[in-house]
């Protein structure tokens, strides 16, 4: 009561508190993050290892079981799982809910990095990532058109550390190509009758290829830093490296008893756009950055480097997730203003007066605005969750300023100034609003507390919801009474002469009519209320079978069209380079043979193949992505030996 009668008393006050909390709401909305799904901690580590030329038995005994026995005793462990592969394992520790995921990784570094001299010297570094959405790759980019050492070093050099200095860009990672390497095949023969071991070989190479500090040399009033270059820049440097001395006072060097020879490091994995042969670079977000944003500077650096490639050279984005999420976020903010618009022709239907619609849609934007400030300062993200939310609010938000509104329209009829009116009309009908808004309060709030994963996902969904419904109780009680108290005048509706007029005139028959069927129909099911009682409890019983026996199927999330589809491509263990080669090539080949799609981006290593999809704009194909993938999975079956799948 005094909040609406503080509003029509100093209207200037609070109409400027108001302008103040909307014009912070209008910068917030401008400082938002931008992403697909809100934040999600999934309680889930990987470690993945290489082991080159590793068998599975040999990679689960001297890299998978290490690692298993290392991570089993931390806390908060419900179960590890892992897989060994030729030249690959793969541990994956589940935690239970509420465990503090950062603090595990940690954890979980440092007991690997502690039995790291324990695994082979020839496998990798372990890798420890997380299950975070946001943190997967956002970009997939080509480089084709030369020769693929020349497309490596142009990638490597140029194209790597630009795109990693890119503010919100994590990492870069360049897959294929050609990579130099310095080789040196030893002669057993001559390493016998020198009687040189191959680790004093080694030893030598490794204490000859240093380059270090040596100290400080004082030249008058300067003091010079020394240092000791010794790293090779040359095979010839490297062919005269000696390794001892013989008996008779001789060197005996590297080119005595090896081959140097400058070649490239063995092809693990092929890349392929389209068929030609390519260098692959893969662009990962930070997980608290701007997706849309850094995705547009990738496309702005991507478009400068175009510039000076070599001519021939061809630089293309395979995939990028942004378009989808991009599309998804300006889809929703459509249904937004369509919302918008529906409601006011709905509630000019109604009310018959523009000047009764316009305060109330007064009531969507300030809410709107306001809510943008409240996300901001609770670190929510612009993403499909809370645009979702706001777009479900656009009727809720409304509700309480509808019911003020008529009632204040009704003290008018009775011949109440505008200011009592306004007063009047909303103390009468207070607590009712209130109650309104506590009971969608009471249905929304507890989504954002559920635990799990999807408590996460609808955290900040119900929150979205729960801010802009007591906004818009606020709102009721300030802005509405205020504007009506300033503009609304008791008419007449039997003295209008305009279209309006007649219409409401109408409509309002029309609508006494259907009342009268409703007072009729009302006593009729009242003396058929068992009939009704029954009838009502066999449909909602026949409701629920249609779930219980499969007639509606259930699903974690629905499946999207975002006009990219992964195909993997599986071979027995064991299977060599060339024939999982020959298998992905063939394949290539037929989904040439799909009108959908436009680009094909292939990497062939590991077990199989990845074939990255992309299909022409929705708009331009008959089929949706599902049905292309289900043809795609047919193809697969003619591959012998190969397990495709496409998703």
């Amino acid at each position: 009561m005094s909040l609406t009668r503080l509003a029509i008393q100093r209207p200037l006050t609070v109409l400027m508190v108001i302008l103040g909390i909307v014009l912070m709401g209008g910068v917030s909305y401008t400082h938002l993050r931008i992403d697909r799904l809100p934040p999600i901690t999934i309680p889930f580590l990987g470690v993945n290892v290489t082991y080159p030329q590793a068998s599975a038995q040999d990679v689960e005994q001297l890299v998978t079981q290490p690692i298993e026995n290392a991570v089993s005793g931390m806390a908060g462990v419900d179960s590890i799982s892992s897989t060994s592969s030729e030249g690959r394992a793969s541990v994956t520790i589940q935690f239970s809910n509420g465990t503090n995921i950062d603090a595990a990784a940690l954890d979980v570094g440092r007991r690997v990095a502690a039995i790291r001299r324990v695994l082979p010297a020839d496998a990798s570094d372990p890798t420890i990532f997380k299950a975070d959405p946001n943190s997967t790759p956002i970009m997939n980019v080509a480089l084709s058109g030369a020769p693929l050492d020349q497309l490596y070093d142009l990638a490597n050099t140029q194209l790597q550390p630009q795109l990693q200095s890119i503010s919100g860009v994590a990492s870069v990672t360049i897959q294929g190509g050609l990579q130099r390497e310095i080789q040196v095949t030893l002669d057993y023969a001559k390493l016998a009758a020198f009687n040189i071991t191959v680790a004093q070989l080694n030893n030598a190479l490794t204490a000859a290829n240093v380059t270090a500090p040596v100290g400080a040399l004082d030249l008058g009033t300067r003091s010079v830093n020394l240092r000791s270059v010794g790293a090779f820049e040359q095979v010839d440097s490297l062919k005269r490296l000696v390794i001892t001395q013989t008996t008779t006072g001789g060197p005996v060097m590297l080119q005595d008893v090896a081959t140097i020879s400058d070649g490239y490091k063995q092809v693990t994995q092929y890349q392929r756009m389209n068929g030609k042969e390519a260098v692959g670079l893969t662009i990962v977000k930070q997980s608290d950055a701007n997706e849309l944003k850094v995705a547009t500077d990738v496309r702005a650096a991507l478009d400068k480097m175009k510039a000076i490639l070599p001519d021939g050279t061809q630089l293309q984005i395979t995939n990028d997730n942004s378009v989808f999420t991009r599309s998804s976020l300006e889809a929703i903010q459509h249904d937004l203003i369509i919302a918008v618009i529906l409601v006011g022709a709905v509630m000019l239907l109604f009310l018959h007066q523009w000047k009764n619609t316009a305060i109330v849609l007064f009531a969507i934007p300030t809410v709107l605005i306001s809510t943008f400030l409240f996300m901001y300062m609770l670190g929510f993200t612009l993403n499909i969750m809370t645009l979702m939310a706001l777009a479900l609010m656009i009727g809720i938000l409304v509700d309480d300023s509808i019911v003020v509104l008529e009632n204040i329209h009704r003290h008018l009829e009775m011949g109440e100034s505008p200011r009592d009116a306004a007063l009047n009309g909303r103390n009468e009908i207070g607590m009712a609003a209130v109650a309104i808004t506590l009971a969608d309060v009471i249905v929304y709030a507890p989504i954002a507390f559920v635990s799990g994963t999807v408590g996460q996902l609808f955290q900040q969904y119900g929150l979205t919801v729960v801010i802009a419904t007591l906004l818009s109780l606020i709102v009721s009680f300030t802005l509405t009474p205020m504007v009506s108290s300033r503009w609304l005048r008791h008419t007449d509706p039997e003295a209008g002469r305009g279209p309006m007029a007649r219409f409401g005139r109408w409509w309002d028959g029309w609508f006494a009519r259907l009342g009268s069927l409703v007072g009729w129909l009302i006593p009729v099911t009242v003396r058929l209320r068992w009939p009704i009682a029954i009838a009502s409890i066999a449909v909602f019983l026949a409701c629920g079978a249609l779930i219980r026996f499969g007639f509606i199927g259930t699903e974690y999330a629905p499946t999207e069209d975002d006009g990219n589809i992964r195909v993997n491509m599986n071979m027995p263990s064991g299977t060599s380079l060339a024939t999982r080669d020959d298998g992905a090539r063939q394949l290539e080949a037929s989904l040439g043979t799909i009108p959908e799609i436009r680009n094909v981006f292939t990497n062939v290593g590991g077990g199989g193949a990845n074939i990255s999809v992309e299909l022409v704009p929705k708009n331009e194909r008959e089929r949706s992505a599902q049905d292309v993938a289900q043809s795609i999975r047919d193809l697969g079956r003619n591959i012998p030996g190969a397990t495709v799948s496409a998703n």
